[in-house]
């Protein structure tokens, strides 16, 4: 875990240390606060559904290995994708990303996005935020606003 002090894509500029505690060409997550988790979607494409599995293993097991109240999923950069066999393979995926116990905020570019991932929320039956400002992104991630 690598502790640096640098901005994050969260910290609205600010100088602070960041715990790094997962990083790869697909995602990068950080610790920006006790309890706050960070998880930044690159925009790095999947070169085939195959690196589904090698991307998130990973991943879920850095997020299981932690204990946060929040957790902001930036999309902002993710390349967008809603063919039927991807959303089949990374469903497994999406289900465990958002199944820790956190509350859990999407941080996105665009309403279709918006629309796109509140219909995949509602299939799933999970309770989520979705922020299109990342001012009020940090403000609910950091525990300011009511949730």
């Amino acid at each position: 875990m690598a502790h640096r002090g640098l901005p994050s894509n969260l910290t609205g500029g600010m100088v602070c240390f960041v715990a790094v505690l997962h990083e790869s060409p697909w995602y990068r997550l950080e610790r920006v606060a006790p309890g706050a988790l960070s998880l930044l979607r690159t925009s790095t494409p999947w070169d085939s559904l195959g690196e589904l599995g090698a991307a998130h293993e990973p991943l879920l097991a850095a997020l299981d290995a932690q204990r946060a109240a929040r957790l902001l999923i930036d999309l902002r950069a993710a390349p967008s994708r809603n063919d039927p066999e991807f959303e089949e393979r990374f469903e497994r995926y999406r289900a465990r990303l958002t199944a820790g116990g956190a509350q859990t905020g999407l941080l996105l570019r665009t309403r279709v996005g918006a629309l796109q991932v509140q219909r995949l929320a509602r299939n799933d039956g999970v309770d989520l935020r979705v922020f299109h400002e990342e001012d009020t992104a940090r403000t609910w991630l950091e525990g300011d606003a009511p949730s």
